[in-house]
């Protein structure tokens, strides 16, 4: 059996929707043939941890798990040690500490790859580059390089964010002559402010990314406006280079699911984090949309029910505390803390309606990984988001709705049309699930890897235009 390599900075036993692909991917490939070896982190910064995942790593799976080094740390430390010398006192601040975005898109403000500040800053950009987990490069190609002397894959794979995983599938492939595949679950670049692309760390960034996609074998996006996206960025680069494997769900995760509740209240769920920071994927549209109905009596609040299952930081937030305390939501607003992946499905067939939030049109190339099992569980799904990836994927499935973050009145009419609907499930034939099926998936990856075994990695780079 032939092996393929796979570089991602999440696996199991930590959770995560971002981890949920590769995890996947590797348990599906030895059915076609591919035994997956894993490099990944000792831990991520994820907080949580999921066990029963474990079961779903094939037997005999080779993991090789690095401790990335603690870059700005280091860098800290030696700026203290810097100031001492020179009389400005031991006590100053920290370099910074890394941000939770991992795609590289850490305080698209003021800071984030700006040309001032001093050495400090230039150093603080030099070691979060192209991320916060910067750190793991040389720990996880040293690795990495052990790893293919032992099991000698004939593919290299790595999947981002963070592009870090990336910068290692590079130096691998250089090194070693393997054809490499680079799978984009977020965009890189492209999602950032042009005024952060102005600017050092911007410039930085995309002369890096040319680079990595100018050596790679094979682009995989998990969206085709992503893919789109980065041809037209990369007209070096030959078209077909970049295909598109979405995410998807697993059908041994999600069972089909019983109709919906009869009685009860009507119960709109969404599952999974909300990234509140410039309000990049919150549910406010939706909770004052949800209010303003329930105050004006179009909505009795006993019979309407919000369900938030682990929402994350958010939900400890003030936003989220100002809309709680509105006596039209008191009744209305159910938060649970973190599930296992394995309970969703319960969450799932309780619920008449699944929401999905991706509020900024900096997120218009991506899909929330959630989709999918929504897609399977037969359930109306409203998605507030602006024109892009996700409204075009819900639109296309049967009993999918998008509503733009802005249009208020247009969110309104839709919740008073669900609850009238009384949440019928929409009947997805087999032909609409099976775009989105792991394994169909897998088999798809699994040929992509079949074209490559026996080709060279490609030489040269490409810089963007």
């Amino acid at each position: 059996m032939r092996r393929v390599l796979m570089i991602s900075h999440g696996y199991p036993p930590y959770g995560g929707s971002g981890m949920l692909r590769t995890l996947k991917f590797s348990r599906y490939l030895p059915e076609h043939g591919w035994r997956p070896v894993i490099l990944t982190l000792r831990r991520t910064r994820h907080p949580r941890e999921d066990t029963r995942l474990l079961a779903e790593v094939p037997p005999g799976t080779a993991v090789y798990r690095s401790r990335p080094v603690a870059l700005l740390e280091a860098g800290a430390s030696l700026r203290r040690a810097v100031r001492r010398l020179t009389g400005q006192g031991g006590d100053g601040a920290p370099a910074g500490a890394p941000s939770p975005a991992a795609n590289g898109l850490q305080g698209v403000g003021a800071r984030a790859g700006s040309n001032g500040g001093g050495l400090a800053e230039f150093l603080r950009e030099l070691l979060t580059t192209p991320d916060s987990y910067a750190g793991w490069f040389l720990p996880g190609l040293l690795q990495g390089l052990w790893a293919v002397l032992r099991h000698r894959p004939r593919v290299l794979y790595s999947t981002s964010p963070p592009p870090t995983a990336h910068l290692i599938g590079y130096v691998l492939s250089r090194a070693t002559g393997l054809p490499w595949v680079m799978d984009f679950r977020d965009p890189w670049t492209l999602q950032w402010p042009a005024e952060v692309m102005a600017r050092r760390r911007g410039r930085w960034a995309k002369r890096m990314e040319g680079r990595l996609l100018g050596g790679a074998a094979h682009v995989v996006c998990n969206t085709e406006p992503l893919a789109e996206a980065l041809r037209a960025a990369y007209p070096g680069l030959p078209p077909e280079r970049f295909s598109v494997i979405t995410n998807g769900f697993d059908p041994a995760d999600f069972p089909p699911l019983p109709p919906p509740p009869a009685d009860g209240p009507f119960r709109f769920t969404h599952t999974g984090e909300f990234f509140p920071g410039g309000d990049l994927r919150v549910p406010d549209p939706f909770l004052a949309a949800l209010a303003e109905l329930v105050e004006e009596g179009s909505l009795r609040p006993e019979a309407v029910r919000l369900r938030l299952v682990g929402s994350g930081e958010y939900t400890d937030g003030e936003a989220f505390r100002r809309f709680a305390s509105r006596p039209a939501l008191a009744e209305v607003l159910d938060v649970v803390d973190f599930l296992p992946h394995g309970e969703i499905s319960g969450e799932l067939a309780r619920a008449h309606c699944l929401l999905l939030f991706q509020n900024s049109p900096l997120f218009h190339m991506q899909v929330p990984a959630k989709t999918f099992e929504y897609i399977r569980a037969e359930r109306p799904i409203l998605a507030v988001a602006p024109p892009g990836a996700t409204q075009r994927l819900v639109e296309s499935v049967r009993g999918g709705v998008a509503v733009s973050p802005e249009d208020h009145e247009g969110l309104k009419a839709a919740i008073r049309s669900l609850v009238a609907g009384r949440g019928d499930a929409p009947q997805r034939g087999a032909e609409e699930l099976d775009r989105f099926s792991r394994p169909g998936l897998t088999r798809r990856l699994a040929v992509l890897l079949d074209a490559l075994a026996g080709a060279p990695a490609p030489a040269g780079a490409a810089e963007g235009g």
